[in-house]
């Protein structure tokens, strides 16, 4: 999204979207910086959220503050 708001300013090249390996095409059509970002960012925070959703797990005494 900060991609489409803020770098291209909401334009999109339609045709591009329809060609293979054109300028939005990824590996196998995913693209894997994003998604290992996503991990990046969302994996740490895994204990937290499920000791929050179960109180009797046992995720360490870092988690449970």
């Amino acid at each position: 999204m900060c991609d489409f708001y803020l770098i291209r300013k909401r334009k999109l090249d339609v045709r591009e979207l329809y060609k293979d390996h054109g300028i939005y095409w990824y590996t196998c059509g995913v693209n894997w910086r994003a998604f290992t970002s996503f991990l990046l960012g969302f994996l740490p925070t895994l204990p937290g959220f499920a000791h929050s959703i179960e109180k009797t797990l046992d995720v360490g005494d870092a988690w449970k503050v």
